[in-house]
């Protein structure tokens, strides 16, 4: 079973992550997007997910070999957020419709794991990555499994291109070059046994 994914806006962080924005260096001047420009991202970004959702979410589950615990997650829009983030999901209202998928798909891999907890703590690094940032670590598995939901399951690869090319983070660009650089299946089999093992 799958979880349902309701995606709405959150009236009562937006101010807070508006105040946030503005507080930082260089932001202060940031213009907040119209609520009527917020809402219509947000109906589009709900229709994209009804048309895709169902599919990435079986996906996941069925490539980690893990489910989701919980029946729903909400995933709470506001005006602008500086980064995405998955407990409890915040996520700004400006994307463009491949990076909406992305950043979700990446969300939501995180809460799988979050909903095994016990089995994925320990697991989740890989050994043959050792030398690489925790934050790294715990990507290159989240990478591969990303990889594995544009090419194999969305079969479509402008969302791979798109997602390495929206990275900023050194860390997860290394991830990305790691996953590059090897065969994601092989990374994900490799965790896959690991969990089985635990």
């Amino acid at each position: 079973m799958t979880p349902i994914i309701t995606i709405k806006y959150n009236r009562f962080l937006d101010p807070i992550f508006e105040a946030y924005i503005r507080s930082q260096k260089g932001k202060k001047d940031w213009k907040k997007p119209s609520m009527s420009l917020v809402l219509r991202n947000i109906k589009k970004y709900q229709e994209l997910w009804a048309k895709q959702g169902d599919k990435i979410l079986v996906g996941l589950q069925r490539t980690t070999g893990i489910v989701f615990k919980r029946n729903q997650i909400e995933v709470h829009m506001v005006s602008g957020n500086g980064r995405a983030f998955n407990s409890p999901i915040v996520m700004k209202s400006r994307y463009s419709d491949v990076d909406f998928i992305n950043v979700l798909t990446h969300e939501l891999i995180h809460c799988l794991y979050s909903d095994n907890r016990n089995k994925v703590n320990d697991v989740i690094c890989d050994p043959r990555f050792d030398s690489t940032s925790n934050t790294t670590q715990n990507h290159i598995v989240l990478h591969a499994v990303l990889k594995y939901i544009y090419l194999d399951v969305l079969k479509e690869p402008k969302h791979l291109k798109a997602d390495i090319k929206f990275c900023t983070s050194a860390d997860y660009k290394e991830a990305w070059s790691i996953v590059e650089a090897g065969d994601y299946k092989e990374i994900i089999k490799a965790f896959k046994k690991r969990v089985a093992e635990k």
